[in-house]
């Protein structure tokens, strides 16, 4: 049994069967998606294109530009003056959330905590018989 979710879109307030639980109907994701292309066309076509520039040329929200940075479906060039800060150390990216620097060190840390679980599942195997032993509580 399939259950239908009924949501009402973030944009144009309509109701709608959301299937794939998205905040917008199919029309205004269309839209979006519409808008979309036409903000990476503007940025890939001039170079040091700032946020406003994009904003103003495209009438697409500053907000919704840099969402989709943070996403990094969208990406400026080096020396252009739009980014976002590093989720970790704070630092100017061109997208995404964490800069290389921070993403190398959460790497490095992940692959020790990995390696530190191996280690200790290798301590508590049970040696001999597999028995189950009782402490006992009167010591």
């Amino acid at each position: 049994m399939t259950t239908v979710r009924i949501d009402t879109c973030l944009a144009c307030k309509k109701v709608f069967q959301n299937p794939n639980k998205n905040r917008l109907c199919p029309s205004c994701m269309k839209l979006m998606e519409d808008r979309f292309d036409d903000v990476r066309r503007y940025v890939r076509d001039n170079d040091k294109v700032g946020l406003a520039e994009v904003s103003e040329a495209c009438h697409v929200p500053k907000g919704q530009i840099l969402k989709w940075v943070r996403e990094e479906r969208l990406y400026f060039k080096k020396g252009s003056d739009v980014g976002v800060p590093c989720l970790k150390c704070g630092a100017t990216i061109q997208t995404g959330n964490y800069c290389d620097k921070c993403r190398k060190v959460m790497k490095t840390d992940l692959k020790s905590v990995y390696v530190a679980k191996d280690e200790f599942s290798a301590h508590i195997k049970p040696k001999g018989k597999n028995q189950m032993h009782y402490l006992n509580k009167d010591k």
